[in-house]
């Protein structure tokens, strides 16, 4: 180790007259560093592939939950005949179709992510029914012991933004909070404050660890 790096060699040494011996010193930094680097790489490469493999199997749980939905209430909805239980009816199923185009989405942004290629696209974007529909497509996930409350003021709020982006957010808060919350609540909440927008998700959950 020195000012400038460190720097790494390779001694070979054997006797030499008396108490003398002869040393063969070559410098290996460069092979030694280029080693560490496909270490480092490679480890890089197998957690990006465990990662991988982890949302692929969460992605295919999440797909199947909106799908056996669609396809459940369909039958129903074909072999009933009164008019409020088919519009509930097919309320779940719009509910559940915009939840499985979310999720088509995600898996595409991922692909979009990991080939440098994400957009933003910005459009002016109505916050107040956006975040109901967030609660709306939500809601039959709730766990059976857990209420869902959404929290929106009563005018239109509009802002120039990527509604995908900012619905994306949210949905990924909403699953951690159902995924975290056994009983209590889940509030979804928009508000304005003077020139600020604020969007949370507040839940009766284990929470976060203070360390």
């Amino acid at each position: 180790d020195v000012e400038s790096g460190r720097y790494y060699f390779q001694a070979r040494m054997v006797p030499f007259e008396k108490d003398k011996v002869m040393a063969l010193i070559h410098d290996i930094t460069e092979k030694t560093v280029k080693n560490q680097e496909l270490i480092i790489a490679r480890k890089k490469a197998e957690e990006a592939d465990r990662m991988k493999s982890s949302f692929i199997a969460n992605m295919s749980h999440e797909i199947r939950t909106p799908l056996n939905a669609i396809v459940g209430f369909s039958e129903i909805l074909t072999t009933t005949e009164d008019p409020a239980e088919k519009e509930t009816y097919r309320e779940i199923i719009q509910t559940n179709s915009n939840l499985l185009l979310q999720l088509i989405n995600d898996i595409l942004d991922l692909s979009r992510i990991e080939s440098g290629k994400t957009d933003i696209t910005l459009q002016a974007t109505e916050l107040r029914g956006l975040v109901k529909e967030v609660g709306q497509i939500h809601r039959p996930k709730m766990p059976p012991e857990v209420k869902l409350y959404v929290e929106c003021p009563q005018e239109d709020i509009w802002l120039q933004t990527d509604p995908n982006r900012v619905t994306q957010v949210l949905f990924n808060f909403m699953s951690n909070a159902i995924k975290n919350t056994l009983q209590g609540s889940i509030t979804l909440r928009l508000r304005k404050e003077k020139q600020e927008i604020h969007f949370s998700v507040t839940d009766t959950g284990c929470g976060i660890r203070k360390d």
